[in-house]
């Protein structure tokens, strides 16, 4: 997998932020961090047009990662997500099932299960 563009990674938990950037980066993306959903929010306002995918955690310090989602879609309807969780289940894509591809990722994930959820939303 080459990777091409620019993922938007929201997640909270520092070892896991950094351990998938790297893994993403391994992978060939450029990848922005963001600890919440006002810093993605921010970011993808200013950057819509450089987003390949957006990987969110469920669950952050000011949101649900479901919304964050609706957010994105907002501003780019094709955008593919992939909603990150401990939780397990379903993923919360009702009402953000559409053109673009959403997947759940169950966490503890390693470097081949982001992958593999990338390959999924159509970026391998």
């Amino acid at each position: 997998m080459a990777g091409k563009g620019t993922i938007l990674l929201v997640e909270d938990e520092a070892l896991i932020a950094v351990v998938a950037a790297e893994a993403l980066r391994d992978l060939g993306f450029e990848v922005e961090e963001a600890a919440t959903a006002a810093a993605a929010r921010a970011f993808a306002k200013d950057h819509t047009e450089k987003l390949s995918v957006a990987i969110i955690d469920l669950n952050l310090p000011d949101g649900k990662g479901d919304a964050l989602a609706k957010e994105l879609r907002a501003l780019k309807p094709d955008l593919p997500i992939v909603i990150t969780t401990g939780e397990g289940g379903n993923a919360p894509a009702g009402d953000l099932k559409g053109r673009a591809p959403i997947v759940l990722l169950s966490k503890p994930y390693d470097s081949e299960g982001l992958r593999k959820s990338l390959v999924t939303v159509g970026l391998g």
